[in-house]
């Protein structure tokens, strides 16, 4: 027989201790902790009210100017006041309003009022805007037309350069999902010259082209014969011919492009063999070419009439011309521009615009900065509305914009059947007008809304008047700060990270080379060391905001606090101010939208150097090191300029580290000089860093040290969550397979020892009749039910009584006591040897005493749990518990049972050898918790305690929120009693305290606050993402993701192996899984926490009552 262990079982009180475990009571505990918890609450409030009003308005910048450079923008007046001190931006620049009378209104009209002859859209490569056109084309575009392909002959070698995906890329985000998109492939004359000598060239190229076709869909392409002009025609007909042919051989769609002019036997061959022939209907000028209409009325009339009678109608494309042709003075090619920048630059030198009635087309001069004359030829609203007229009666198979992100933006609504009063207004929506060159940007006013009046012909409908009242102007942006072309500057974005930036700091320091590092506020928080090394060691820092959102889908406010607070972790940090300010995902070459200059204006009035960048490697997808290299050194070789962009953080970063070497060795050994962009600007570099104010520093450094300790928190809660939920769930798994399910055989005759179920009631009286008559049908002879009537209200006792013509069945009433006193009654009053304690909500299985009972043959065995089922599925709530019971007792029972560690025999159902209860100090009614605490004890006394899956029981769960939570409180709180009274088991060597209570204080009362704290790491790292646009280099990392997803999935596989286990079971529970873990999780951990509360001040739980509802299923008991 197993010694007793008497030290757990000598009473508290007896040793001077509160006869509760946590009971305080003096009740003074509770008021301390409600006066600290208030302090801590009032001392945190006050921090983040200060910190957020210093974020907001403190950090006024040390006066120093700003660098500056000539050019057509001058400084803001209010330029280099306040670092960070941003008040809200409001309108910048002179916007033009017009009167309520004349305000613009280009909306598209309504469907049924477009015209649906197809329309084609060519996209030239040259143009920028072209993505931002094709949001504005009143859904009017059929056929996409992306110059992507060129057939070139370098150095006499025939080949086909596409465009890269990156390149590519905005024109496919930016296409509407039904558009037909039929790349143009350019044929230059020195292709067509090898072409001509080696005609079996061809296969290659084409076999390039059709491999990318079929891999990104492309049903077609178009040959343009454009550039082809003056060459020899006989070539011309080789190439259309052998490219119609091998593009019908694979079910292409064949296009082919020809300028205004082409030779009439060149359009008839290309109307019999592609299914789209586009013919331009403008003047393409070049060198030489005097300044004059490009597509004049009756010159446009003409050239359709010629094309008309050499194509068939129904391939027939007319091309219509957009943007504008500038004549520079001592220029002999003519300028191709967009009309939004031909307009700007008239506008910026204050012409005029003019309209030629004899050729429907407007024109204008101006002088330029040289004090040269300037001359312009449009292709606007005007001549497009009269090429539309011509067309009208016409029967072609469609037409073509040709040069969208240069067009007249009055195009697309006039193509859809706008009137003249709504095109009256002209706003650059989608364009910055950029002057000058260099790395920095310098925002300049907002565009100018212009308005202009269309005069008719009233008998021909012709426009004889095109007036502009109010010039139009795109918004500016002034570009500055180009160093010499020796010079280059290393730029290192989104650090500092803990590995790849002092990795980076190394080979530098190696080199002797100084770079400019643009940091997260929130990196910075995290690792102020590395910053503080970065400047020690000679280089600059920026910023680049605090969590690197996309600064134009932000709030006003969002991005004031962006900014500041990255200025006030970088000052904090390291003593200095940053200036210098790249923004997240900022275009190389300067802003091109207005939208990308309204989030730049209010820094650069509040005093930021905004630096941009020229070289773009893409170093976040380098194949390699060397790759990446020879892609840095190669567009510095082109021209790109000086500034490179890299990435010290943000992803992989290994190949950035190990390229930054062979770059520095290989610009070095070619003559080129590094330095800083203070060096570039050949300022000091304190003009760029200046000292930051002393003023609340150490304020600001203890608020950034809480807030990257407490980014490290929630990255140790998400990841401690993970380790203990998977490491956990893998144990469960294992060892529940490992436990052997019990065959003891059935005791009968003298074998079989007395056994008393035991019923402590108080105020049952709905449900204590089903669950003593349940008892007494019991499949077992020397049996005996007592009934303990814990002095009830409400005629508990009076309804047991009268049952008692049974004679098995005894009704004794005490005061009220407690389950635990009421227990330990009927063990008082009974000499059975094994009692079965039942719950008066419970209605037990006949055959579940007799298969608890076997079990104590084994002299070891002092208790054993049998199976609880819930039997009021009635609700969401209930089903939920019903799956919790399933999966705790299927996988967790089983498995703790390996180890001798099952921490409670359920008062609903369990059987327990009466010596082994005495000697465990019977019930105590220390904890709330009496059979967790005395489970426990019977452990530690030297039994085993076992479960036994055949012995059911079908209990009455919870079926209201309040009533679940009560009765959660109370078995969380008592849990944690009966684990802190048991704390010591560990030093006894048994599965209790090594396995049973570690998981109870991890699983139990840890995890539920580690648990919140791994969601929002997570949805912080998704939000950032959302605010990036959801980009791939800034996407959680897949181990994150990963991490996240296995919790779920291995509690699934949990439950699914439950449920194998228990195959009786309705497996349709399992479709609650999604609702136990969103819903019913948080519900329980929230008992968990008013449990410590309780436990912490001392104000312990008491029994509580759930309202019985006496509708319980007995449809559990067949599952044994």
């Amino acid at each position: 027989m197993p010694q007793r262990t008497p030290d757990f079982v000598v009473p508290r009180v007896l040793r001077g201790l509160p006869a509760g475990v946590f009971a305080d009571p003096r009740a003074r505990r509770y008021g301390r902790l409600r006066l600290g918890l208030l302090f801590a609450l009032v001392l945190f409030a006050a921090w983040v009210t200060l910190f957020f009003v210093e974020i907001w308005h403190d950090g006024d910048l040390t006066p120093v100017r700003a660098p500056e450079e000539a050019g057509i923008l001058s400084p803001s007046p209010g330029a280099h006041k306040h670092l960070h001190g941003l008040e809200p931006p409001g309108p910048h620049g002179a916007q033009v309003l017009l009167s309520d009378g004349n305000t613009p209104n280009v909306a598209c009209p309504a469907p049924e009022a477009a015209r649906r002859r197809p329309v084609f859209a060519f996209a030239p490569s040259s143009s920028q805007h072209a993505p931002f056109s094709l949001g504005q084309d009143c859904g009017l575009i059929d056929v996409l037309l992306p110059e992507w392909a060129t057939l070139t002959a370098p150095q006499g070698t025939a080949q086909l350069d596409m465009e890269t995906a990156a390149a590519r890329m905005p024109i496919v985000q930016a296409t509407r999902k039904g558009i037909a998109t039929w790349p143009v492939v350019n044929v230059t004359p020195d292709y067509l010259a090898v072409l001509a000598e080696t005609p079996s060239q061809l296969g290659a190229e084409f076999k390039t082209l059709q491999a990318v076709a079929l891999e990104q869909d492309w049903p077609g392409y178009c040959l343009d014969f454009s550039a082809l002009v003056g060459t020899p025609l006989a070539d011309r007909f080789s190439l259309l011919r052998n490219w119609m042919q091998r593009s019908r051989a694979i079910d292409m769609e064949r296009c082919a492009i020809f300028p205004a002019g082409t030779e009439a036997g060149l359009l008839q061959s290309a109307g019999r063999v592609a299914e789209h022939v586009i013919a331009k209907g403008f003047v393409e000028p070049w060198i030489g070419t005097a300044p004059s209409p490009l597509a004049a009325r009756d010159w446009f009339a003409e050239e359709v009439d010629r094309v008309q009678g050499l194509v068939p109608e129904d391939r027939l494309v007319l091309a219509l011309g957009t943007g504008a042709v500038l004549w520079h003075p001592q220029v002999a090619l003519p300028e191709r521009v967009g009309f939004a920048h031909a307009m700007t630059e008239l506008s910026l030198a204050d012409g005029e615009m003019a309209f030629s009635r004899e050729s429907g087309n407007s024109f204008a001069t101006w002088r330029d900065e040289t004090g040269g004359r300037v001359r312009a030829w449009f292709l606007d609203l005007a001549s497009f509305d009269s090429q539309l007229r011509d067309l009208k009666a016409r029967p072609i198979a469609g037409i073509a914009v040709w040069g969208v992100g240069l067009e007249d933006p009055a195009i697309w609504p006039r193509l859809a059947g706008a009137t003249d009063e709504a095109l009256s207004g002209v706003s650059f929506d989608s364009y910055v007008h950029q002057l000058g060159v260099g790395p920095f940007v310098r925002p300049g006013p907002a565009g100018v809304t212009g308005l202009r009046h269309i005069t008719r012909d009233p008998m021909s409908d012709e426009i004889t008047g095109f007036d502009y009242e109010v010039m139009p102007r795109a918004a500016l942006v002034e570009l500055y700060g180009r160093g010499r072309p020796d010079q280059v500057v290393l730029t290192f974005d989104d650090g500092p990270d803990p590995d790849y930036t002092p990795a980076i700091l190394d080979i530098l320091a190696a080199e002797d080379v100084p770079a400019s590092f643009f940091v997260l506020g929130q990196r910075v928080a995290q690792s102020p060391q590395i910053l503080r090394r970065m400047l020690k060691e000679g280089h600059e820092v920026g910023s680049h905001s605090y969590w690197h959102p996309k600064m134009d889908a932000i709030s006003e406010a969002r991005a004031r606090l962006e900014i500041n607070s990255t200025q006030l972790a970088i000052g904090t940090a390291s003593g200095v101010s940053a200036r210098l300010y790249r923004e997240p995902y900022m275009r190389s070459g300067g802003p091109i939208h207005p939208a990308e200059l309204d989030t730049l204006r209010p820094l650069h009035e509040a005093g930021y150097v905004i630096a941009g960048m020229e070289v773009v490697p893409w170093d976040w997808k380098a194949e390699s090191p060397e790759a990446l290299a020879d892609a840095v050194i190669t567009q510095i070789a082109e021209g790109a300029g000086s500034v490179v962009l890299l990435h010290d953080s943000g992803g992989d970063q290994s190949a950035t580290v190990e390229a930054v070497p062979l770059i520095i060795e290989q610009l070095r050994a070619q003559g080129y000089e590094f330095t800083t962009l203070a060096g570039l600007l050949d300022v000091p570099s304190y003009t760029l860093m200046p000292a930051a104010p002393a003023l609340a520093q150490s304020f600001h450094r203890f608020s950034f040290q809480l807030i990257g300790n407490g980014w490290t928190l929630l990255a140790f809660g998400f990841w401690a969550t993970f380790v203990i939920g998977a490491g956990r769930s893998v144990f469960l798994l294992v060892a529940a397979r490992l436990r052997q399910r019990h065959v003891a055989p059935l005791l009968s005759g003298r074998d079989s020892p007395t056994v008393a179920v035991v019923i402590p009631a108080y105020n049952e009286a709905k449900v204590i009749s089903a669950c003593i008559r349940s008892a007494l049908r019991s499949a077992y002879d020397y049996l005996e039910v007592i009934v303990v009537d814990d002095g009830s209200t409400d005629g508990t006792a009076e309804i047991a009584r009268a049952m008692c013509e049974d004679p098995r069945l005894r009704v004794i009433r005490q005061a009220n006591g407690g389950k635990a006193s009421a227990l330990n009654t009927a063990l008082a009053e009974s000499e059975a040897e094994i009692f079965v304690c039942l719950d008066a909500d419970s209605q037990i299985d006949p055959h579940a005493v007799a298969r608890l009972v076997r079990h104590f043959a084994n002299p070891e065995v002092g208790a054993v749990a049998g199976k609880v089922v819930v039997g009021n599925r009635t609700g969401w709530l209930t089903k939920l518990q019903a799956l919790e019971y399933i999966t705790a007792q299927g996988v967790e029972r089983r498995a703790r049972e390996c180890f001798n560690a099952i921490p409670v025999v359920p008062g609903a159902l369990g059987a327990w050898r009466a010596t082994a209860v005495l000697e465990a100090g019977i019930y105590s009614s220390e904890t709330l918790a009496e059979d967790a605490d005395l489970t426990m004890s019977v452990i530690r006394s030297g039994y085993r305690v076992i479960y036994d899956e055949t012995a059911v029981v079908t209990t009455e769960a919870p079926c209201r929120l309040s009533q679940l939570m009560t009765q959660r409180l109370r078995w969380s709180l008592g849990t944690l009693q009966a684990t802190f009274k048991h704390r010591h088991a560990w030093r006894e060597g048994s599965g209790l305290g090594l396995t049973a209570l570690p998981d109870i204080a991890l699983f139990g009362y840890l995890l539920p606050f580690l648990a919140p704290l791994a969601d929002a790491f997570l949805l912080l790292n998704l939000w950032n993402w959302v605010q990036a646009d959801a980009t791939a280099e800034q996407a959680p990392s897949w181990l994150l993701l990963f991490g996240y997803a296995l919790l779920p999935l291995l509690e699934i596989l949990v439950a699914v192996v439950a449920f194998r286990f228990d195959r009786g079971e309705d497996r349709r529970l399992l479709l609650w899984l999604p609702l136990q873990r969103l819903i019913y999780r948080p519900i329980l951990y929230y008992c968990v926490y008013r449990a410590l509360w309780r436990a912490a001040s001392g104000r312990l739980a008491k029994w509580g009552r759930m309202q019985r509802g006496g509708s319980m299923l007995t449809a559990g008991l067949s599952r044994a």
